[in-house]
């Protein structure tokens, strides 16, 4: 039940769901059983949510660092770095499987599938084979994110979705705090091979939770979306076009940094595993309190200019990692990647609402959007691999920074054509 911005995962509760299904559009429940069974569905949502925390904590924030302390290479560590992006782009495979299939046993066999697969880090005694579980297991993972947003559009009402799955995102991210900060101390005095299958169990528990949830199927009379339509799209919307463009290149050098981040903490910084925990709990914390600022802002402004203003504390994110001398210096790149991930995660659903002129078409932006997530995040990390045979982690850092900063001044460049709704 996760989903992922930039190749990092998130925690389903957080998605905005935009999904075919009509069924409850505009409708609010009235009656006191339909009460009832709002109150019951969210009451599982929040305890698969909680459920939901450690599982997500584990296959996101510390594969990199574990198989670097394992001894894993680059080329493993770039494996582990891409299986996001791998995820992303089976999407759109998926979706158009989502609308031939019912929508929760999609759901509850491929999230148990991805839940039970990280079981399997019991037998990785080589890195190799702990990013290839680590792959498939984020590859199952972000596969049920059509599914699930379909399920969202049905179970809650259009005038009462954003506030349950609000309160949902608030409760989790809590819970993730305090799972992030266990796990890592755990990490610290027991082997992951140890820890993860337990892990596991509680990821498979919150599925089993979510699949209790009473879900009414409706068939979709929209034909699936194809992948020549989604190409189309960039070639339809010349403003959205401009706008991927511009976005690619910032986020491509973001993801070439992340690649190396987690050979500056092992093996020049020496960061512990609670000390990882530590950092991803300040991270969510910060995060919770960042959604409440960057709601109102998107309220005001256009949401790629969140992007934007993200995208130059990334920058500021690589500039730490790249002169940092001792760990203590990666708190405050926990408290910008919290204020990052909280900004992204809003403005990506909202950047595909605003550029769209139907919503209808809403899902095809998001689809193409998430396509090319995929493709940054697949070539980057081996990217960066390749340029550590010439040069130093911090060099490859150097060119991002570079990089990141080139993409801020062409997206200063091209502002007026993509924010100005009269262009």
């Amino acid at each position: 039940m996760s989903k992922y911005n930039e190749g990092k995962p998130e925690n389903p509760a957080t998605r905005t769901s935009i999904s075919e299904s009509e069924s409850l559009k505009d409708k609010a429940f009235n009656t006191p059983l339909q009460r009832a069974e709002l109150k019951r569905t969210f009451r599982l949502d929040v305890i698969a949510a909680i459920l939901f925390s450690t599982y997500g904590v584990a296959i996101i924030s510390f594969p990199a660092v574990l198989a670097r302390k394992e001894g894993g290479s680059d080329f493993i560590i770039s494996l582990v770095i891409s299986a996001p992006a791998i995820g992303q782009l089976s999407t759109i495979l998926w979706a158009h499987y989502t609308q031939q299939f019912p929508k929760m046993k999609v759901m509850v066999f491929l999230g148990s599938a991805a839940r039970l697969s990280l079981a399997l880090v019991f037998f990785a005694f080589q890195p190799w084979l702990f990013a290839v579980i680590m792959m498939i297991c984020l590859t199952l993972e972000l596969s049920i994110s059509p599914a699930y947003e379909g399920i969202m559009q049905g179970v809650y009402p259009d005038s009462q979705r954003g506030i349950y799955m609000g309160m949902v995102r608030v409760i989790s991210s809590i819970a993730t705090v305090i799972c992030a900060f266990l796990l890592g101390v755990i990490l610290e005095n027991s082997s992951f091979r140890e820890v993860y299958p337990f892990v596991a169990l509680l990821g498979f528990g919150s599925i089993l939770v979510f699949s209790r949830i009473h879900y009414k199927e409706v068939k979709s009379t929209r034909p699936p979306v194809t992948l020549k339509a989604i190409i189309m799209l960039a070639g339809r919307d010349k403003k959205y076009g401009l706008f991927l463009r511009t976005v690619f290149i910032m986020v491509f050098f973001n993801l070439l940094a992340a690649a190396v981040y987690p050979l500056i903490m092992v093996d020049d910084l020496h960061v512990s595993n609670s000390f990882v925990g530590i950092m991803n709990a300040l991270q969510s914390l910060v995060a919770i309190l960042s959604y409440y600022f960057w709601g109102r802002f998107i309220d005001r402004h256009h949401p790629a200019l969140i992007l934007y203003i993200t995208f130059i504390l990334g920058a500021l994110v690589i500039f730490i990692y790249m002169v940092a001398w001792n760990y203590l210096l990666l708190l405050p790149v926990a408290l910008l990647t919290g204020i990052i991930t909280a900004g992204a995660d809003l403005a990506n659903i909202n950047n595909a609402i605003r550029f769209a002129e139907d919503k209808q078409d809403v899902p095809q932006y998001i689809a193409l959007y998430s396509s090319l997530v995929g493709v940054r995040g697949v070539i980057a990390p081996f990217l960066a691999t390749f340029l550590l045979f010439f040069m130093n982690a911090r060099m490859v850092l150097l060119i991002a920074f570079i990089g990141i900063t080139l993409g801020c001044i062409n997206f200063y460049r091209v502002r007026k054509k993509l924010l100005d709704p009269t262009e």
